[in-house]
């Protein structure tokens, strides 16, 4: 009797915190660092020197967000925002995690009472956040690698009206959407800075993973060192990946029934599972209470899991 209370106990304790953060979050985010300045400005404090106002406009970092940033695992959480396209902060995606393990431990806990089963819960939730991310990526990358030949040939086609480089990249990206628009107008911005043109295109790398970006990275540094007709370059690098995107598109088509085949077959025991259970709870309940069952059952989950990834595997083609 005196477990499940210490163990509520400690998951409360680990849910304040959360909350906590949560809050001092929203209190620091630029938005409300912003509302504060104007209404202070708007205010009885009118004769205020100008000075404290523009020292206020890069505020240090609180020291909830120096404590998550010395974490060992915010590097890739770091690149994973960035390439994701989010606006969300490593503070709010740490606590996101924190808020969704805790939610996840909580209700299996409190409905099971099952201390392994609450922590592999919990775990489970906390990859949510993680996962969205990833898809974020993933359809940002999808919807870049489809602008990027439009984006070349509108570069070679202002390098051969007589634009620099520069002006071809300001070009891109004030006419075409994001994401590639908005990657190559950080990428002009950074220039304005005293960067190189070069140098800034290849930190567009850090932002997205594209082979294809890579590639043209590439081909500027060489056409920077060795010189030659960038234009002509680009434009059959453009349609290089014209037709390695056409193909592509064939081949998810011939492989569209082989990935729904790997997903009905991984979803079709869990489903006949809790249907079995919803129809006759008797008959399933060895399954949670025999230690044999569960590790027949563990077995099964695993096998399913392997199964799907070899079926992932096999239909995936990369082009």
């Amino acid at each position: 009797m005196i477990a499940p209370v210490i163990l509520t106990f400690v998951a409360i304790l680990l849910l304040v915190p959360t909350l906590f953060l949560a809050l001092r979050t929203v209190r620091n985010s630029p938005a409300a660092r912003l509302k504060q300045r104007l209404q202070r400005m708007a205010g009885t404090e009118r004769n205020e020197p100008v000075k404290e106002y523009a020292s206020s406009l890069l505020p240090e970092s609180t020291q909830a967000e120096q404590v998550i940033f010395r974490l060992p695992f915010q590097g890739p959480v770091n690149r994973l925002l960035t390439q994701s396209g989010t606006a969300m902060s490593t503070t709010l995606f740490t606590i996101l995690n924190g808020a969704t393990f805790a939610a996840g431990f909580m209700a299996l806990f409190v409905l099971k009472g099952n201390l392994a089963a609450a922590a592999g819960a919990g775990v489970i939730t906390a990859l949510l956040p993680t996962l969205y991310l990833n898809y974020c990526r993933q359809q940002r990358l999808i919807k870049f690698s489809e602008q990027l030949p439009d984006v070349l040939t509108m570069i070679a086609r202002s390098l051969q009206a007589g634009h620099s480089l520069t002006g071809a990249v300001e070009l891109v990206g004030q006419e075409v959407a994001e994401p590639a628009g908005g990657l190559f107008k950080i990428a002009f911005e950074q220039q304005k800075l005293g960067i190189r043109i070069t140098e800034t295109l290849a930190e567009l790398l850090e932002k997205i993973d594209s082979v294809d970006l890579r590639f043209f990275v590439t081909i500027i540094r060489m056409n920077s060192e060795i010189g030659g007709s960038l234009a002509e370059i680009l434009d059959k690098l453009a349609e290089t990946i014209r037709s390695r995107l056409q193909v592509q598109r064939q081949v998810r088509v011939y492989t569209a029934e082989g990935k729904m085949s790997g997903y009905i077959l991984s979803a079709l025991p869990f489903a006949v599972f809790g249907l079995i259970y919803g129809i006759a709870p008797d008959y399933m309940a060895p399954f949670f209470t025999d230690p044999r069952c569960q590790q027949i059952l563990g077995a099964v989950v695993l096998a399913q899991v392997v199964g799907f990834i070899v079926i992932r595997k096999i239909v995936s083609i990369r082009i």
